[in-house]
C-alpha cells in the first residue's frame, strides 16, 4: 500500500491496482525534475483534480490550481517555492505544462482511488 498525503487529502493505492503512469514514467519525472524546477505541484494538481468532479464549480481546474498556488505563496507555508519561482507569475508556474502532468500523473490517481 503506497499513500500520497496533502494536507486535506490522503490517497492510498495499492499494487494490485491496475492504472498508469508506469515506474518508468515517473523515473522520467524524478529526471526531468533533477534539470529543472517541475511545475507539478502536488496541492495545486490536487485542487486541479478535486476541482474537475465538483458538480458545482465557480472556477475552472485551472484557477483552482493557481488560487492553491497563491493561497500557499501568501500564507508563507512553501518558502522553496518562491525562491524555485522567483519572478514568475502564478500564470506562467500554473500554465499548460502543469495542466498535462497533472493530467498525465494526477488524475490517474485520483480516478483509482475515488472510483472516477
Amino acid at each position: 500500500q503506497t499513500s500520497i498525503v496533502a494536507k486535506d487529502i490522503e490517497l492510498t493505492f495499492t499494487v494490485d491496482m491496475d492504472f498508469e503512469p508506469s515506474l518508468e514514467d515517473l523515473l522520467e519525472l524524478y529526471l526531468r525534475g533533477r534539470q529543472s524546477p517541475c511545475p507539478l505541484l502536488v496541492e495545486p494538481a490536487l485542487a486541479y483534480c478535486r476541482q474537475i468532479f465538483k458538480q458545482r464549480a465557480r472556477r475552472t481546474p485551472l484557477e483552482e490550481a493557481r488560487k492553491k498556488y497563491t493561497d500557499i505563496l501568501e500564507k508563507g507555508f512553501e518558502p522553496s517555492w518562491q525562491l524555485l519561482y522567483q519572478g514568475l507569475t502564478v500564470e506562467n508556474v500554473i500554465a499548460e505544462d502543469f495542466t498535462k502532468l497533472t493530467e498525465r500523473y494526477f488524475m490517474p490517481l485520483w480516478r483509482v482511488c475515488h472510483g472516477s
